[in-house]
């Protein structure tokens, strides 16, 4: 792929609009290029543009979460023609429709990762404009956030590594420049990730995360890095679930155990969850190893998840959520399931990105994509001590208000129980079609569409081939 030519500078225009110290970044130009990156702060300033471009509706901020991933999940009901995901939940990737939301999924995600790799080149040999630990965490984070897009792009278009290890895949993109990046095969892609994720540690192995001033929220906020940076948990998060995705179950328990033996995260408590509507905690902060802070979240949550216009409404049925969060047999209680579901003109909608106005904003704006819930689920599948395996997957339980399983489950019900509890955690988060696609499974719940190739893999966008000399 042609990186930097095709989409950085192609769609710079469009894409770069909404931050504005990032709209002098522009690849094309050397003046601008050595203007902003004169001193630290153009750093921070490009680095906060890479996050901002992120948000999109096209990326995590609607498509690449709650709308388009959690559609090919089958999280809701998309079983009307006038649907505008229709098309998405019959996997119909022929549609016109669909394949807009996959190619600008596709050129978000490289426009983001050339500007990246733009700063990643700038910054060498730059360590005199940093004082402290800075450009430590400028790069690492840098580092940390390209193996994470192009992670996500290999979940997407790429064949899984269950299924297909030596498949070609996705261009795993390093330079910034006119270069064609040929395809890397699935296997190449995981370890190219891993290498930037161990090149990205070693840098944040000071990381001051404990750092408690400065804006929780606020990913221009350099003071705190709980969540909003792509901090070293954040770090050992990302490599877990690939690790995982690679069956590497070794070092995916050890990655997501650095985790959840850090001290940096907690559970979610209760009256955290059940208090007033305008004070609920919906995404459960506190839970957040890496999130996004989307200041305009309101803008798609509004449309989809409690709007008027019936073609683009995301629901599902009381029957179906009441399976999902199986009420008959012990779910009653749960949180997800009391708090995070709301009725709006007889319609049942996932209220867990509703944008509260009164909410204080410590509550609001957050996009989880790394969560402490997932290094527990890792953990559970990953261990080869099945006892252990459930104390794991009951600590989250214990968490949501629902009751411990019982310690003499078999291996197979262990995993049976887990993809349940993935269904009900990352509900409209985008995460669950990843895991079916990596299990391979089949029977994937809410459609009679068997699992296969032509589900799980969408077509490369006609982009790719276009510009990438293909």
């Amino acid at each position: 792929m042609r990186m930097q030519s095709t989409i950085a500078i192609l769609f710079a225009g469009l894409l770069l609009t909404s931050c504005n110290k990032w709209l002098d970044v522009q690849p094309k130009s050397e003046v601008k290029d050595e203007q902003l990156f004169s001193n630290a702060q153009g750093f921070r300033d490009a680095l906060y543009g890479a996050y901002n471009l992120m948000t999109g509706t096209n990326m995590y901020g609607g498509e690449m979460t709650m709308g388009m991933l959690s559609g090919l999940a089958q999280d809701y009901d998309l079983s009307n023609p006038i649907s505008n995901y229709y098309s998405v939940g019959r996997y119909d990737y022929n549609e016109t429709q669909l394949q807009g939301r996959l190619l600008t999924a596709w050129r978000g995600s490289y426009n983001v990762i050339a500007n990246l790799n733009n700063l990643l080149k700038q910054i060498e040999g730059k360590q005199g404009l940093f004082t402290g630990n800075e450009y430590n965490l400028v790069k690492g984070e840098a580092l940390g956030l390209r193996a994470y897009l192009h992670f996500d792009l290999l979940r997407l278009f790429g064949n899984s590594y269950a299924a297909g290890r030596a498949d070609a895949a996705i261009p795993y993109v390093t330079s910034f420049g006119k270069t064609v990046t040929p395809l890397s095969t699935v296997e190449e892609t995981l370890n190219k990730c891993l290498g930037d994720l161990t090149e990205a540690k070693a840098l944040l192995q000071n990381d001051p995360v404990k750092q408690t001033s400065g804006n929780p929220q606020s990913a221009t906020d350099m003071l705190y890095r709980r969540s909003c940076h792509f901090n070293k948990f954040a770090v050992e998060g990302l490599m877990a679930r690939i690790y995982l995705y690679m069956n590497n179950k070794p070092a995916a328990l050890a990655a997501a155990q650095q985790v959840i033996n850090s001290d940096q995260f907690r559970f979610i408590a209760q009256n955290e969850v059940s208090v007033a509507a305008d004070q609920r905690d919906r995404t459960f902060s506190p839970e957040q190893v890496f999130a996004l802070y989307i200041y305009n979240l309101v803008t798609f949550t509004d449309q989809r998840f409690r709007g008027t216009a019936q073609n683009d409404r995301l629901f599902n049925s009381a029957e179906n959520y009441r399976s999902i969060f199986e009420v008959n047999s012990g779910g009653s209680t749960d949180y997800r399931y009391n708090y995070l579901l709301e009725t709006v003109n007889g319609l049942i909608y996932s209220s867990r990105f509703w944008q509260i106005e009164a909410a204080p904003s410590a509550v609001k704006y957050l996009m989880p994509l790394l969560r402490l819930s997932e290094m527990y689920y890792i953990a559970a599948e990953s261990t080869p001590d099945v006892a252990e395996g459930i104390g794991y997957l009951n600590a989250v339980r214990s968490h949501r208000g629902i009751a411990n399983l019982s310690t003499s489950l078999t291996a197979e019900q262990l995993q049976a129980e887990l993809l349940k509890e993935y269904r009900k955690e990352f509900f409209s988060e985008g995460q669950t079609f990843y895991l079916y696609k990596r299990l391979q499974t089949v029977n994937i719940p809410g459609t009679t569409i068997p699992g296969s190739k032509a589900v799980y893999v969408p077509p490369t966008p006609p982009i790719e081939s276009e510009y990438g000399n293909r």
